[in-house]
């Protein structure tokens, strides 16, 4: 099934979900392919076609509920087996495959503060007293007609430790983990991040995910340029 990556074929994950079979495989990010039947014949679905994105390993996937499906892997900071991070797995109309955060698992957070930025000329706007623990939620609107013209904003969350939007590429940075061919055609684009003092967890537009661990725990200082 798998022959033109590296490691692919370690961990696979098979199962079956609407009208395909799914096999999903490999060390870091899980490439997947599908198929009308069990055996194949496998085909590799349009890009992007990688489930959590970033430095997350061998992930696997179990039924939840009626007609969802819990993916889980874990990352490696600190040596084989980390911590654990789960998604929903999500099934669009013509068979591909997204994620987004398990509503059931979605912490509590204790406030909601919110800042509205709208034409400033401000470059850049601090978060005072950011927690080492936060929610983060960007809701972004622009002119898609102006992508090409756009300039990147990012959102830095601690020293040297960014998520970044690149209108020109199409495309969402969570430090190096680049999430591709990201559509940007609507005009808005959310944002949405878990961050502990190790891992950060990053969802756009409630159907992709990008995943970011480190060695250290790092102290969190919200500001957005």
């Amino acid at each position: 099934v798998y022959t033109h990556l590296p490691g692919e074929r370690e961990c696979p994950d098979w199962f079956k979900w609407g009208d395909y079979y799914y096999v999903i495989a490999n060390h870091v990010n899980g490439y997947y392919k599908r198929s009308r039947n069990p055996l194949g014949p496998w085909e590799l679905p349009p890009a992007p076609n990688t489930l959590m994105t970033g430095l997350v390993n061998v992930p696997k996937t179990a039924p939840f509920g009626d007609d969802r499906r819990i993916i889980c892997g874990w990352t490696r900071e600190r040596g084989f087996g980390g911590a654990a991070v789960f998604h929903e797995l999500i099934r669009f109309e013509d068979g591909t495959l997204g994620e987004r955060f398990v509503p059931e698992l979605e912490p509590k957070t204790e406030s909601e503060p919110s800042v509205f930025l709208k034409n400033r000329r401000d470059r850049e706007i601090y978060v005072d007293s950011t927690p080492e623990q936060f929610r983060l939620v960007a809701r972004l609107s622009y002119s898609p007609e102006k992508l090409d013209s756009l300039r990147d904003l990012t959102v830095c969350y601690a020293p040297n430790r960014q998520i970044r939007v690149s209108f020109c590429e199409r495309a969402v940075y969570l430090n190096d983990v680049k999430l591709e061919r990201v559509d940007l055609s609507s005009g808005r684009l959310e944002l949405d991040c878990y961050a502990t003092n190790v891992v950060v967890d990053l969802c756009v537009n409630g159907s992709r995910t990008a995943t970011y661990a480190s060695r250290e725990k790092e102290v969190r200082e919200v500001s957005v340029v």
